[in-house]
């Protein structure tokens, strides 16, 4: 800084140098300005107790390329909640809401605040305007919010959801959404306002301060009291306003309107984003896409600290997983099979590498199909018998398993349920090249060689060697008998034709 300091001072001094031009004038004013900014901005970081990086050009309003720089100043920090939906401003945030549609998740992510505070935007709400920042909290209020006929056509947006955030740093946000996790379209939306308590956290940019109006909100909290802002003292309390792209939920148990299943409750304890999910179910029996990838990837890097070892998971069989797959997405199961192949698979992104390592795993398992047959085209020859292919991902093999194909090694995995997805395989592309095959797909967190021990019946070992000798016994018994018998016989014979003496 001081540095800064003086390399505009000679600056100055280098202009005032120059005789009576009135460029110089000019810009010795504007580094007078400059020196005075520069000097103030240590008392800007004081003010905001937070480590925040305040460079305008770490924002996000390049991004929006439909609001120009002077709607930006024109911001007014001052104005009450009811204000906000009338005129320009309205405007403002339907422009910001068509926008952020286009700016990819990764850009919000980036140079952004995740300890920012209250107090921090306060102080300094234009030096943080359009900046990125990690909302954490519990939501508590939803509200469905109807565009009129014009304004859907003009901003391609039919509506959009203020979700009422109470921050884990103790800031009250209002952030405002163009979408919901697939859960959240609950019915009761439609008819207004839905009280909540779910903890979520989104990547979102703060646009504005506000406050509230006077009656201009009732709450209800956990606890099942009432919070009614309704005075005039409340109605300079700050208020802070984000736009967010895509909400992240963490449900720890079941609350109305909600209702999941115990398994996504636990990967929400665990802090896993369940409506990643959602992605997931839209693409069911289709290649792996663009759309899913941070859910495989997440589950994938974490499913280790996912499992829950505690307790035992049940083994399922195919017929069962085949029946009842659709609801089953995140469930924990085990499965056992055949290893055929296994595939080593490069990670190529550096950020994926930090988190996955340079590679993954990916078995070729065949589970057992009993009396059951998977006929795919009966005409080509293409059905299932015996066992039907599972493909099993995998962060690290188990002792005994490594990279090959024409394997044949008994498995066990634990693991989680991703869904049903398509992949080239030789069995299905012989008919067609295009034609891609079809199989469960799970995340696993543990695997282990099963090996089968040979059972010692000794018993029935003496009791077949008795009767075995009892039978050579028999059959020589039999022999001898036999034997002794002709020998008699002949001997009579002889005594009857003997030719009698003189």
């Amino acid at each position: 800084m001081r540095k800064m300091v003086q390399k505009i001072r000679k600056l100055i001094r280098k202009s005032l140098k120059q005789r009576g031009a009135v460029k110089s004038v000019f810009s010795n004013f504007l580094l007078v300005v400059s020196l005075g900014l520069v000097s103030c901005w240590p008392s800007v970081r004081s003010v905001s107790g937070e480590d925040l990086t305040l460079l305008a050009d770490d924002d996000l309003r390049a991004s929006f390329t439909n609001i120009t720089e002077q709607e930006w100043l024109d911001i007014d920090d001052r104005l009450s909640i009811e204000e906000l939906g009338e005129g320009e401003h309205k405007k403002f945030l339907y422009k910001l809401l068509a926008q952020l549609e286009r700016i990819p998740q990764a850009n919000l992510q980036e140079n952004q605040l995740e300890n920012w505070s209250k107090g921090g935007i306060q102080a300094q709400p234009v030096l943080l305007r359009a900046k990125g920042c990690k909302i954490q909290g519990k939501a508590v209020r939803i509200e469905k919010i109807e565009l009129g006929e014009s304004e859907k056509s003009f901003y391609l947006l039919n509506h959009y959801y203020r979700l009422r955030v109470e921050e884990e740093n103790g800031a009250d946000v209002l952030l405002y959404l163009r979408e919901l996790p697939d859960d959240w379209n609950v019915s009761e939306l439609a008819s207004g306002a839905v009280t909540l308590q779910e903890p979520v956290e989104v990547d979102a940019v703060f646009y504005r301060q506000a406050s509230y109006g006077v009656g201009s909100e009732t709450i209800e909290t956990e606890e099942g009291d009432h919070k009614v802002v309704s005075d005039e003292s409340d109605k300079s309390k700050p208020l802070f306003l984000f736009v967010g792209k895509r909400l992240a939920w963490y449900p720890n148990m079941n609350r109305e309107p909600f209702h999941l299943d115990d398994s996504l409750l636990l990967l929400g304890q665990k802090k896993f984003d369940v409506s990643l999910f959602d992605g997931v179910r839209k693409n069911q029996n289709g290649r792996l896409s663009s759309e899913e990838r941070a859910c495989f990837f997440e589950l994938l890097e974490r499913a280790n600290e996912l499992a829950n070892v505690e307790e035992r998971v049940p083994q399922i069989e195919f017929r069962t997983l085949y029946e009842e797959h659709r609801g089953a997405h995140g469930k924990e199961f085990e499965i056992a099979g055949v290893v055929r192949r296994v595939t080593k698979v490069a990670v190529e992104e550096e950020t994926l590498q930090e988190k996955l390592g340079k590679a993954y795993y990916q078995i070729d398992l065949f589970m057992e199909l009993g009396d059951l047959q998977v006929v795919l085209d009966r005409e080509k020859e293409l059905v299932y018998r015996r066992r039907y292919p599972v493909t099993v991902c995998l962060r690290e093999l188990p002792e005994g398993l490594s990279v090959g194909e024409n394997l044949s090694v008994d498995l066990k995995v634990r693991g989680f349920y991703y869904r049903w997805w398509a992949y080239p395989a030789p069995f299905v592309s012989r008919v067609s090249e295009d034609r891609l095959a079809v199989s469960p797909l799970f995340i696993g967190s543990s695997a282990e060689l099963v090996e089968y021990q040979e059972t010692s019946f000794w018993y029935l070992e003496i009791l077949f060697g008795i009767l075995f000798l009892a039978i050579i016994t028999g059959v020589c018994y039999s022999l001898w008998k036999s034997s002794k018998k002709s020998f008699e016989r002949e001997d009579f014979q002889q005594n009857d034709f003997q030719e009698p003496h003189e």
